[in-house]
């Protein structure tokens, strides 16, 4: 239990309080033809224990990208979180991006 707005509850009452520590881009060159671009984001969990729903974007070229991943992340942990762009072409790094994170009920 833990001391919340006023009154005690649960700890699995309460909601994934999720912060991005640190988040960055990079590409992988996996074989000649196989390249792709990630995203790559390290998350603590400043709430309750539960699912964090990651959302990372990617531009490059005029061209978005979307994609989503779902994360268990205890109280008090951090998590490595990895998207992959297969999607993206060869030539230089990713362009911009942009990670979000939301906890889940």
């Amino acid at each position: 239990m833990c001391f919340l707005g006023g009154r005690f509850v649960h700890r699995w009452e309460v909601r994934p309080a999720p912060v991005i520590v640190k988040k960055f881009a990079d590409d992988l060159n996996s074989g000649l033809l196989e390249y792709k671009a990630r995203v790559c984001a390290k998350i603590r969990n400043d709430g309750g224990g539960g699912y964090v729903l990651v959302e990372a974007e990617l531009w490059e070229k005029g061209k978005h990208w979307s994609k989503t991943a779902r994360v268990f992340i205890a109280p008090g942990e951090v998590e490595d979180v990895t998207i992959e762009f297969p999607e993206v072409t060869v030539g230089g790094p990713p362009g911009e991006h942009v990670v979000t994170a939301n906890g889940e009920w």
